[in-house]
Formats: C-alpha cells, sequence, structure tokens
C-alpha cells in the first residue's frame, strides 16, 4: 500500500468520529518522550479523562462483519484500555492503527471470531504486550474458569466457544498495604467477578500520584473516564486481577 493512501485510509477512519488527528501526533510524540513505560500509560490515560462512556462502541458481532474501530470520543471501560495500550506502543499515528489490532484482536486479525473480548485473552496468546502479574502478588486464589460459558448449555457470546483457563486473582479481603506497595503506576486491573464464564467485570488502570492511589476507568457509574480512590473500589467488589506491560 502507498504511504499516501495509507495516510488517507488513516485520516478518514479518524475523522468518521471527528477526532483531531493533530492532537493525536502530539499525544504520541509527547509520549514517546517518558521513558518509563508506566508514567507513559499515566500520561496517555489523563488525556482521556473526563472523556464521555459509552457502551457498545464496536461493530460487529456473530451475525455482522467485524471492521477496525477507533473511537477516541467516546469509549467503555474495555475499548478504553485497548487505545491506552496501542498508544503507549505507538511511535506515529500509523504505528496506532496497527498497534491496535494487535491490542485488540488475536493475530491482528479484525474479526469477531479474533477479538479479545475478555481481560484475560491479553494474556492468552503468543504475543502479548502485557503479562500477568496477579500470581507474584501475596493472598492470591487460583481458580479454573470455562471463559464464556454461561451455563451447560448456554455461552455469554453466540457462536463462540468457551476457553478453559486457570485465573489468579486478589481477594479483596486479602488486599492489604503489603499488596498496595507492589503495585505500580501504569498496571492494568480487572475487576474479578465469580460468575460463570466471565473472568472481570470492569477494567480500569492503576495511578499513583502525588494526590493517592487511583482506579483510573471508563466508568458507567460516573459515565466518563474518571479517577476513584484504588482502596476504597477494591474494598467494594470482588477482587482484582493485575496485568502489567512488558
Amino acid at each position: 500500500m502507498k504511504k499516501s493512501f495509507k495516510l488517507i485510509l488513516i485520516l478518514s477512519v479518524f475523522c468518521l468520529f471527528g477526532f483531531d488527528t493533530v492532537k493525536l501526533s502530539n499525544i504520541i510524540n509527547k509520549s514517546a518522550k517518558i521513558t518509563d513505560s508506566g508514567e507513559r500509560i499515566a500520561y496517555i490515560s489523563s488525556v482521556f479523562k473526563n472523556v464521555p462512556y459509552k457502551d457498545n462502541t464496536l461493530t460487529g458481532n456473530s451475525d455482522e462483519k467485524e471492521v477496525l474501530v477507533i473511537n477516541l470520543k467516546e469509549m467503555d471501560c474495555f475499548t478504553f484500555l485497548d487505545y491506552v495500550e496501542a498508544l503507549r506502543l505507538s511511535a506515529s499515528p500509523d504505528d496506532f492503527v496497527m498497534n491496535l489490532k494487535e491490542v485488540r484482536y488475536f493475530n491482528g486479525e479484525v474479526t469477531y471470531k479474533s477479538r479479545k473480548h475478555f481481560f484475560t485473552d491479553w494474556v492468552s496468546g503468543e504475543q502479548n504486550s502485557v503479562k500477568d502479574i496477579t500470581p507474584e502478588l501475596p493472598g492470591g486464589i487460583t481458580v479454573e474458569k470455562f471463559i464464556n460459558r454461561k451455563s451447560k448449555n448456554k455461552n455469554w457470546l453466540k457462536n463462540l466457544p468457551h476457553t478453559m483457563r486457570m485465573i489468579t486473582y486478589i481477594p479483596s479481603e486479602k488486599f492489604d498495604k503489603d499488596v498496595l506497595r507492589l503495585l505500580q503506576t501504569g498496571d492494568y486491573i480487572g475487576t474479578y467477578t465469580d460468575k460463570q464464564g466471565l473472568d472481570v467485570t470492569h477494567t480500569g488502570i492503576f495511578i499513583r500520584n502525588e494526590g493517592g492511589e487511583f482506579l483510573r476507568s471508563a466508568s458507567s457509574k460516573f459515565m466518563k473516564v474518571t479517577d476513584y480512590p484504588f482502596e476504597k473500589y477494591v474494598n467494594g467488589v470482588k477482587g482484582i486481577i493485575v496485568l502489567r506491560n512488558k
């Protein structure tokens, strides 16, 4: 593909949602100067603070063809992480598009079947930009789950298989100052659920700054990307799963 045509394609994708590509380039250029990956994630994610929450922004399902969606004007908790991680890995808008494919889809294949629908999908493929550090933290519990199996004869996502997966999480009652000290800014956090067939019900980013520790996420409660006191959040959920950039 010729470079000029590729650039036009990229611009058309962004313009579809009215996104300022100059702003995108500025974000990438500034983040590239931040050598610490966690701090880079903190900076990139801060750019999206107060962006409105909206679920189901991705197209495609078992009956409809999947297309690559880049909507930086509104997002849910999972697409928020998609965009932040793809931007972390990028040195240009071209890189961002390619990295988003790799972050959101297995082998970068833009299909509904290949989409990483579940949080732990991020660490189940062969080429991952993050790793699961939950087993390294104190107090973890490992359970066997059949991801996507809602009941004996029904899946959460129809026409997609279920997958047996061993999942380690830190129960909220085991979360203490020792665990908190081991978390790093930029860690990706999944809110563990004991619902059959699901790994998490919410995702966000751990942020530590002069104000304390926070979960930064696209929140359906507050209807925007916002920061929430981390310990208070963990105390109100079943537990957490922690992924960290490599």
